[in-house]
């Protein structure tokens, strides 16, 4: 039986109730997320936006990720440490729709991250307008535990 389905039928905890139990759930969900996990959900999002925007994503590459900006001497923040996500994505838009895109990340993007690099090449795709060809290299910024 799901622990909430007596609230449906108006037995046992109140509306309210149940809600202040599910928000704390989530809020101890989420203090567990790994770093990993955290920077993955903002670039899932980063993906979102590019596809509600009509940018084609060709393929999304990680890079090696680790302590920044050194292992020997990571930024910290109290007890959390900074660890670096980086990746690319190859891209396929006009440069307005880029420029849109960046834009928006900036905006909406919950972590910290930096355009590490911008590589633009036109290519004609068909018969429609020319298209910006763009390796975009970006790197996410999460504070969290140190790993063990």
């Amino acid at each position: 039986k799901n622990r909430y389905e007596g609230v449906l039928k108006g037995e046992g905890r109140s509306h309210e109730e149940v809600l202040i139990s599910l928000r704390e759930e989530l809020l101890e969900i989420e203090k567990n997320l790994t770093q990993t996990e955290r920077a993955s959900e903002v670039l899932t999002s980063f993906l979102k936006k590019a596809n509600d925007l009509g940018i084609h994503v060709i393929s999304v590459r990680p890079e090696p990720a680790g302590p920044y900006p050194n292992a020997e001497t990571p930024l910290r923040l109290g007890e959390k440490v900074c660890q670096a996500f980086p990746f690319r994505m190859d891209l396929r838009c006009s440069y307005r729709v880029l420029g849109t895109y960046l834009e928006t990340l900036d905006k909406e993007s919950p972590l910290p991250f930096t355009v590490d690099g911008l590589e633009l090449e036109q290519k004609k795709f068909g018969p429609k307008v020319s298209d910006l060809k763009t390796v975009l290299s970006l790197t996410i910024y999460v504070f969290g535990s140190p790993p063990s």
